[in-house]
């Protein structure tokens, strides 16, 4: 979480104040990740079909107050190693894409998954942000 936030105050200054992340390895959700703009669920994956790797679930769209709901796994089984950069692509896109004012929450509510997709894996460029 440490490497995470410093990393996107490094990169991004003010404009990610007021961004809820979430980490949570507990298998009872105790850190209620499913709550955060973006939240990481720890999980396992397998490397090379045979080997467990520390992964995670990130979940997107989740939120309180007026907004309050849960947010859904989005991207699956995303390595530890991978995930700061992951979480970096996903803030850059909102930033890039957004309307002006706009949450994290409300963009990824309006962006499909695709689209969030395409954001995290740089593969091709996102000309156009949809309705999610």
């Amino acid at each position: 979480m440490i490497e995470i936030v410093e990393r996107l105050e490094d990169k991004f200054g003010a404009a990610v104040n007021g961004l809820r992340i979430g980490v949570d390895g507990c298998p009872h959700a105790c850190a209620h990740h499913w709550i955060s703009d973006i939240g990481l669920q720890g999980t396992t994956a397998r490397g090379d079909g045979v080997t467990k790797l520390e992964a995670y679930e990130v979940y997107l769209r989740g939120g309180l107050g007026t907004d309050a709901t849960i947010g859904r796994p989005v991207l699956r089984r995303v390595p530890a190693g991978e995930a700061v950069d992951v979480v970096e692509r996903l803030v850059a896109g909102w930033l890039e894409h957004r309307e002006e004012g706009e949450s994290f929450q409300a963009f990824a509510r309006r962006t499909a998954d695709e689209d969030l997709v395409a954001l995290v894996s740089g593969v091709g460029a996102v000309t156009a942000v949809g309705r999610g």
